[in-house]
């Protein structure tokens, strides 16, 4: 009996994790490595060489990159598979302008 509810607590908890929204904990500017890193599964990018955004500027810049993209089309799906370190195969072309757009838009390159 024992083995059965642990077999079915790992069964859960494998379903529960497939389903997780991905993303890191928090978003911030890596100031080593000059790189912004997104709370929302958007890849690791570099903005300027002379950026230096705070934290909430951050925080902000990728929310809006995020929701520049809408739920259920090909670009997310492109950079969570891109964030996972998952092959995107061809869709990782069309993604790079769609993202610098993206980036363009929502103030990335004044900050």
């Amino acid at each position: 009996m024992l083995r059965l509810t642990l077999l079915l607590f790992a069964a859960i908890t494998l379903a529960n994790n497939a389903n997780a929204e991905v993303g890191r904990p928090r978003s911030y500017f890596d100031k080593q490595a000059k790189s912004v890193i997104c709370k929302e599964p958007v890849p690791e990018f570099t903005l300027d060489y002379d950026s230096n955004p705070s934290t909430k500027e951050v925080k902000e810049l990728c929310s809006c990159i995020w929701k520049s993209f809408p739920q259920g089309r090909w670009e997310r799906d492109t950079m969570i598979k891109i964030f996972k370190g998952q092959d995107p195969g061809w869709r990782a072309k069309g993604l790079a302008p769609r993202f610098g757009n993206a980036v363009k838009k929502c103030g990335g390159y004044d900050l």
